[in-house]
């Protein structure tokens, strides 16, 4: 059994995993002839951790959690009585 280290996310950039022990290469990833759907991921990669998209969806979801939460004391107070 071969032990490599793990292989980070390349973000579009090609990577070789070599053996640790033994110095053979494992896999050779080519950023060149990954799919379409792995290409898109990798352009689509820093909307998913930060930037204003993010703190865009952030804000939307406490509004919704707020209003939810409102709602919910609202119909309780107006049914319970």
């Amino acid at each position: 059994m071969t032990r490599a280290r793990p292989v980070a996310l390349t973000r579009g950039r090609s990577c070789v995993v070599v053996d640790q022990y033994t110095d053979d290469v494992v896999q050779a990833i080519d950023a060149r002839t990954e799919g379409a759907g792995t290409r898109i991921m990798y352009a689509l990669y820093p909307a998913k951790v930060g930037g204003l998209g993010m703190l865009a969806l952030a804000a939307f979801a406490s509004c919704a959690l707020t209003w939810l939460a409102t709602g919910g004391v609202w119909t309780c107070v107006r049914w319970g009585s």
